[in-house]
């Protein structure tokens, strides 16, 4: 009898030892959209987004705390803090999204180089200056001190297997309200009145919230912050794919965390939400700060299995799945069901096939080849075998040449223009336009609304290059959002300074723009890429410029000595730099991207790109979709079958020479 009670306290002390050792992952999202005294923003949009890509990481619903509108008051944010802390333990993963107004306020212990900290505006904060009474005021906003408390209390507890993961898209800046989208900070700082601002300092120098640099112990766990702007800059809203709108930063995250590459870091994270928050907000800076940049997504544990989807509802021979358009789930998309817990779909019985035909943000309806034998929803599991890909409407306008608001063209000039574009089936006339036509003396041009870019030049009235033109658009803008992610693919890829003859292999954090390598016109690079899969892995790589053009960097045939598809084939653990291949840097200055593919046969993006095909029955389902991206102006629509590979973004700022 003793043996037996000793046996059993044995096994509870190696149970409970067990548990300790397993890693949880606990999420808090405070979103604040309806304010007592600020305005309106769309923070109660992202919520359900935010809350829907986390629990396809694997946080259970059961531990991710909301805390909405009226209940984040200044009491509520600080106890929804104090709960975290209490809840997580040694080795766990937390993740922090606020979406709210965010707002500088004076400084009251002296340390910011601006003298102002950066705070969250709780639900019933006062506007700045409302009431006269600063002391009072002040009370109602979260200040960045007290949040790095809290950071560092939960890095504390953690430990150093531990993640801390905080995502603030809010601004804290009271100059330059930017386009027609709203705000989410729209108000002067908050200072008493005998505040004096430094008279030196730089406002890009520090972080959003600096405080938790002060706690570097090696033995608190890692920490990452990304922020949807700079100190100084306001961040504006944008508009979700199903039409909704929200934040920048949260419609760019639920994106990327979608379309999760293999051995996904916090810093490759970042550089793709970087690539998607240009194309929402070219003017809108993120940053990113703390000591986990390299550290791999959520303690290495994030979903890298084939994606799945889970079931709703069975009826018949239809399916109601917990997925929609804004998970990649559209009409036309063809799915296969099999037993939940299936890891590779390749190596597994098919239960049913089918085809979406109705699809909405979150849910789409799946009509099934046979009427499945499952006993419950929650006994299969979907995947998607051959994915369609949609081409959003393209707003066209007219670029404004007067003070008064006028375009030069004529009346009829005018009417020919309109008509065009309504034969252009991915077009349309909007209030606000993504590209606007321009009329010049001999030749008009069509330029991209974000950046001021002309996109090309068309004789006046020619509808049929004006068509070709955003045809060629089209196809830009699906690449740059293009991207692609498999399990057998762990490709790393990195470009590397290349000064007087030789290749610098520096520290990621080095020449960087908020976490961005950047470049001056006249510099020089090289690609280093690894393989750490199991299989050889063949790179292409294209170039998206940003005014638009598209170049093919690998492989290459009009350099020399020539890159071939064969030579870009990396085996099993092989480190490659292409130093006979150096890329010199020139304009335009902006944000550029070389997309990467990265593919388990040989492929060849360069004959694609410069329209150079042979037979086109030898291309791959990848080598397809890039080919039919040509045409998406015309039908909207692209369905290769089911590219394998990944494809990923590599963006780099470029600058002039004479800039710092």
């Amino acid at each position: 009898m003793q043996f037996v009670f000793r046996l059993c306290l044995m096994l509870i002390f190696l149970g409970l030892t067990q548990a300790s050792l397993c890693q949880n992952k606990y999420a808090l999202i405070i979103g604040i959209g309806k304010y007592k005294f600020w305005d309106k923003i769309s923070s109660d949009n992202d919520v359900p987004y935010i809350k829907a890509a986390l629990i396809k990481q694997g946080f259970p619903d059961a531990n991710i705390s909301i805390l909405m509108d009226e209940q984040a008051t200044i009491f509520g944010i600080n106890q929804s803090f104090k709960n975290l802390v209490k809840r997580v333990h040694s080795g766990d993963v937390v993740f922090i999204h606020v979406s709210a107004h965010g707002e500088q306020i004076e400084d009251n212990n002296k340390d910011e180089v601006d003298g102002l900290d950066e705070s969250i505006v709780s639900y019933d904060a006062p506007k700045p200056g409302s009431t006269g009474n600063y002391a009072k005021e002040q009370n109602y906003y979260f200040r960045d001190d007290q949040f790095g408390i809290f950071l560092n209390q939960l890095r504390n507890k953690l430990g150093q297997k531990g993640d801390v993961v905080v995502f603030l898209d809010a601004c804290h800046s009271g100059s330059g309200v930017r386009g027609l989208h709203k705000v989410r900070g729209n108000q002067p700082p908050l200072v008493s009145a005998t505040f004096k601002q430094p008279e030196t300092f730089s406002a890009s120098a520090t972080g959003v919230f600096a405080e938790a640099e002060k706690n570097n112990n090696n033995s608190l766990a890692s920490y990452v912050l990304v922020s949807g702007s700079l100190a100084e800059e306001r961040n504006t809203e944008s508009v979700y794919p199903d039409g909704k709108e929200g934040g920048s930063l949260s419609i760019a995250l639920t994106k990327v965390l979608d379309n999760l590459k293999p051995a996904t870091t916090y810093r490759s994270l970042y550089a793709d939400i970087v690539v998607d928050l240009n194309e929402m907000v070219p003017d809108q800076h993120p940053v990113i700060e703390g000591n986990g940049l390299d550290r791999e997504l959520f303690g290495g544990k994030y979903i890298s299995q084939k994606p799945y989807f889970e079931i709703e509802a069975i009826d018949k021979d239809q399916l109601f799945v917990k997925g929609g358009t804004v998970l990649g789930l559209d009409s036309g998309a063809k799915i296969s069901l099999y037993i939940a817990g299936t890891k590779n779909p390749n190596q597994s019985e098919t239960l049913a096939t089918g085809t979406i035909v109705a699809a909405e943000p979150f849910r789409s309806l799946v009509k099934l080849n046979k009427i499945p034998d499952l006993l419950a929803p929650a006994a299969g599991w979907v995947f998607l075998t051959e994915p369609v890909y949609k081409q959003k409407h393209v707003s066209i306008g007219f670029f404004k040449q007067a003070e008064n608001g006028a375009t030069k063209f004529s009346v009829e000039e005018m009417k020919n223009y309109q008509q065009i574009i309504r034969e252009i089936s991915q077009a349309e006339i909007g209030e606000i336009p993504e590209l606007l036509i321009s009329k010049g003396i001999t030749q008009d041009s069509l330029i991209m609304a974000s950046n001021g870019f002309v996109f090309g030049y068309f004789n006046a009235g020619d509808g049929n290059e004006l068509k070709k033109i955003f045809q060629r658009y089209c196809q830009y803008k699906f690449l740059q959002q293009l991207e692609l992610k498999s399990s057998q693919v762990k490709l790393d890829v990195k470009l590397l300074p290349y000064v007087n003859g030789k290749i610098v292999k520096q520290s990621n954090d080095k020449k960087n723009d908020n976490g961005i390598l950047t470049c001056k016109v006249g510099d020089a690079l090289v690609v280093q890429a690894k393989n750490n899969g199991d299989e050889p892995v063949y790179i292409n790589i294209l170039d998206l410029q940003p005014d638009g053009i598209i170049n093919s960097i690998f492989p290459n045939t009009n350099t020399n000595p020539i890159i071939t598809p064969e030579e870009l084939k990396i085996e099993p653990g092989e480190e490659k730099i292409f130093s006979n291949f150096v890329i010199t840097i020139g304009k335009p200055t902006g944000l550029e991207v070389f997309k990467i593919f990265a593919s388990l046969t040989k492929i060849d993006m360069e004959r694609i790109a410069q329209r150079t095909i042979g037979s086109k029955g030898n291309f791959s389902a990848l080598e397809k979709l890039i080919d039919q991206s040509y045409d998406i102006s015309n039908r909207g629509i692209i369905a290769p079958g089911n590219p394998e590979g990944s494809v990923f973004n590599i963006p780099f700022r470029i600058i002039d020479k004479t800039e710092r």
